[in-house]
């Protein structure tokens, strides 16, 4: 090999062991840098890298006009104390006694001083004479040799101290402190390999390789026993939540069957089955009937969610008719409803069916439309609903005119007993975990729970389950043109040439004309685009206009919004008196139309104009 080759490649070797050292300082202080065994062999690295930086300049220091003594010691000295501080930490990594280290440093420490000392005072290497590659040929004296082997035999008891007492992760160190001490003793006893990069080769795979055992151990096995001790945690977490949920399971069906007896016989001493009572008597069992049933539902509750967090809760898809179990619930909860002089509005048309599980289906249903009325004490609750041709899934909205829900409670409110965190909703019956049953319910039905809500408007709830078939009907007939820049208009109509003849008319007084054949629709495009103006049927199938209306003007979002309702049949009082702002008789003409449309956006205008003024003087 020429001189020039073995020049570049000991420069090589040379840059390869200052690359691996300063990578392996700089990813065990970043592991941790205040574990002292990690700033130990950092100290190390930095040395063995200065080591491969200073050995750079002695392959070219003829070239550098270096002084091929001074140079050649430097690169001796970081390589001596590197090696003896690498086998310290060795020592300290294996966790051998505090005094078996302390014994090592009272001997390695005063070998190390004679050695720099005879280093320094020409006694190790002598006959220096330039190389072709740059370097300088040097020959060991025998001081050299004596010295090389005492440092052989310092490193060979080290190992064999670490193979014989130390775990066996430990050993793992031992082929490359091998390879250093291999190297250190070709390096002193061979005059070839003094020439060659044999030493910078032997180090730099023995740097690499310590390095790779170091961080596999410092760095990536405590993940993997951090990760093998989550396991375990959650193993451990699994079964104790599998059992209690067999535990709630027993216990509540252990409850229930008592407490039916004691309010089955509460109901018939109320009915005088066993005699007549006082009016104090039946008020103290009605009493006991009514907390009966409260902690018959909370057990019951109990009992559903014990099954859901135990994976019980058998799911048993099948096709629903949404619109017939909707249609049964307004008519449960309209008494409820009047009760509290609430409307129970009913604004949805014929939806198509879904697929889901009925029991399931039912129980969050129930749950949505009582909490709705629950919760709200005047005004309505409206149940819409509409077909996501998107997602292929029929969208259920239960909304209310309540109070709405507090902003800092919207992340949590479908955990498990949120409602004891929670004064205004322990105000009313219930027990907490309906909503997180609805929710596990939901999702396990392929479907999803959310909900909007706005302080004092109210809140909506979206229940969406898969459609029991895909179905390719349109959200809209026609929607605004490019050159539309006015107001937003939107027609409901399921006459399809009535609505084309409304667009043209629109489109031509430049409105953005939203048209619809669905009720459905129709009231999901009001409450997402919040129109201007909307200009209505009344005779429709499935849900009429009347409906329609009710469900525009209970809404809150909805409730201000102009309503046109333009109609075939002469019914002007009754569009009045269910909310609409004006009555046109198809067929309308153009111009009536478009001036009856402009005086209803002024005259909303004006009102908009009147409230933020007043809201400005208060």
């Amino acid at each position: 090999m020429s001189a020039e080759l073995i020049t570049v490649f000991s420069l090589g070797a040379d840059a390869t062991l200052l690359v691996f050292g300063a990578a392996s300082l700089f990813v065990l202080l970043w592991q941790d840098y205040n574990r002292r065994s990690n700033l130990y062999f950092a100290l190390c690295m930095s040395l063995f890298a200065a080591y491969g930086g200073t050995s750079m300049g002695w392959r070219i220091a003829q070239q550098a006009n270096l002084e091929p003594e001074p140079t050649l010691y430097t690169v001796i000295t970081f390589y001596v104390i590197g090696v003896v501080l690498l086998f310290n930490f060795v020592l300290t990594f294996a966790g051998l006694s505090p005094d078996f280290r302390h014994a090592e440093r009272l001997l390695s420490l005063p070998l190390v001083l004679i050695f720099l000392g005879l280093l320094w005072s020409d006694y190790i290497y002598t006959d220096f004479e330039p190389l072709e590659g740059g370097s300088y040929h040097h020959a060991v004296t025998a001081w050299g040799v004596v010295w090389a082997f005492v440092g052989a035999g310092y490193m060979l008891a080290i190992l064999w101290i670490v193979h014989r007492h130390t775990p066996s992760q430990v050993r793992d160190f031992a082929p490359p402190l091998l390879l250093i001490t291999a190297g250190l003793i070709g390096f002193t006893l061979s005059h070839t390999l003094r020439e060659s990069p044999y030493n910078a080769v032997m180090a730099s795979l023995g740097i690499f390789l310590l390095g790779r055992v170091v961080i596999n151990y410092q760095v990536f096995q405590p993940l993997r026993d951090l990760n093998h001790e989550l396991e375990q945690r959650n193993e451990d977490l699994v079964t104790a939540s599998r059992k209690k949920s067999q535990f709630l399971a027993n216990m509540s069906h252990e409850l229930r069957t008592p407490l039916n007896s004691i309010i089955g016989y509460t109901e018939l001493f109320d009915q005088g089955i066993y005699g007549h009572l006082n009016e104090t008597q039946l008020d103290r069992l009605q009493k006991i009937t009514r907390n009966g049933r409260v902690l018959l539902a909370l057990i019951n509750d109990v009992l559903v969610l014990s099954r859901l967090e135990a994976g019980r809760f058998e799911m048993t898809p099948r096709t629903i008719d949404i619109t017939a179990l909707l249609d049964h619930y307004i008519t449960e909860f309209r008494p409820s409803a009047q009760a509290k002089s609430l409307g129970l509005v009913r604004g949805y048309g014929k939806l198509p069916s879904v697929r889901a599980d009925e029991e399931a289906t039912r129980h969050i249903l129930r749950n949505l439309i009582d909490n709705a009325i629950k919760f709200t004490d005047a005004g309505a609750v409206i149940l819409r609903g509409h077909y996501d041709t998107n997602r292929h899934q029929v969208v259920i909205t239960v909304a209310d005119t309540g109070p709405g829900i507090d902003p800092n409670r919207h992340e949590k409110l479908f955990d498990v007993y949120l409602q004891a965190e929670n004064i205004v909703v322990r105000e009313h019956e219930g027990t907490g975990l309906g909503l997180a049953i609805a929710y596990r319910m939901a999702e396990l039905n392929k479907g999803h729970l959310w909900f909007e809500s706005v302080i004092g408007q109210g809140t909506t709830f979206y229940l969406a389950l898969p459609a029991a078939e895909k179905l390719t009907k349109p959200q809209y007939v026609f929607e605004p043109t490019g050159r539309a820049k006015g107001p937003i208009i939107l027609s409901i109509d399921d006459d399809h040439e009535a609505l084309e003849l409304l667009h043209d008319q629109l489109t031509s007084a430049r409105y953005q004309a939203y048209g619809v054949i669905n009720s459905d629709e129709g009231l999901k495009l009001a409450h997402d685009l919040k129109p201007a103006l909307i200009t209505l049927d009344v005779l429709m199938p499935d849900m009429d206009g009347w409906q329609v209306l009710e469900a525009l003007r209970r809404d809150p979002v909805t409730r201000e919004i102009p309503v046109l309702v333009i109609s075939a049949t002469d019914d002007a009082p009754r569009a009045r008196a269910a909310g609409a702002n004006e009555f046109i008789r198809k067929p309308a003409d153009a111009q009536v139309l478009l001036n009856q449309i402009k005086a209803l956006l002024d005259a909303a205008r004006g009102r908009a104009e009147t409230q933020e003024l007043e809201q400005i003087k208060v």
